[in-house]
């Protein structure tokens, strides 16, 4: 085996084990020069997660790896916290290499020498899709939860003493079945209704 071809095979082993390296971890690392914009330094995580070349991510080439609506408020952030010499946190959508769009947790911090002269910026990129997948599935079962406590109260009536029915909910002070009125405050149990029945049972 020739030098070269030596060469394209540590290549080849290393672009696979960082390629089997990020879909173990859902995590990017990536590093830039003082300036922020990227150059063509290998950035072998992102490459391997986008797809990129470095002659695709130079400059601000990496922005066509993001959703189109988060580039601008990206380039705004980040030239921001470039400007400020801070830490950088944001979440944005990057499209994998097969396509699909992920969403991402970055973080980068500005690598000052002992002179004060800024070196570098460090980042990570950690892929949070399924994360912020469950953070929604969440609200929206809360939400359900909470329509359906709204309405349990009027699926069941009272009825006073001369036989009239009206909502349970709507009758200060008295409890839904749980013990708590349409505003969601525990009642005493002395003060919930006594004659309750299911709105199916009503006459």
């Amino acid at each position: 085996m020739t030098a070269s071809e030596q060469a394209e095979e540590a290549l080849r082993l290393s672009e696979q084990r960082n390629r089997s390296l990020v879909e173990a971890a859902a995590a990017i690392v990536w590093s830039l020069p003082p300036s922020g914009i990227a150059d063509s330094s290998p950035q072998p995580s992102w490459s391997a997660f986008t797809g990129q070349t470095p002659e695709q991510y130079t400059g601000w080439g990496w922005l066509d790896a993001l959703h189109p609506d988060d580039r601008e408020p990206t380039v705004r952030n980040w030239s921001s916290a470039i400007a400020s010499r801070s830490f950088f946190h944001a979440e944005y959508r990057v499209r994998r290499r097969d396509g699909e769009y992920r969403n991402m947790l970055i973080r980068a911090v500005p690598i000052f020498g002992t002179g004060g002269e800024l070196r570098e910026w460090f980042g990570t990129s950690i892929d949070i899709t399924e994360l912020t997948q469950a953070q929604e599935a969440l609200r929206a079962s809360e939400r359900r939860f909470h329509v359906f406590v709204d309405r349990a109260a009027d699926a069941f009536f009272m009825t006073d003493e001369q036989g009239r029915c009206s909502p349970l909910g709507s009758a200060p002070g008295l409890a839904v079945p749980a013990g708590r009125n349409g505003r969601g405050d525990h009642v005493p149990r002395a003060r919930q209704a006594p004659h309750i029945r299911p709105a199916a049972a009503r006459t």
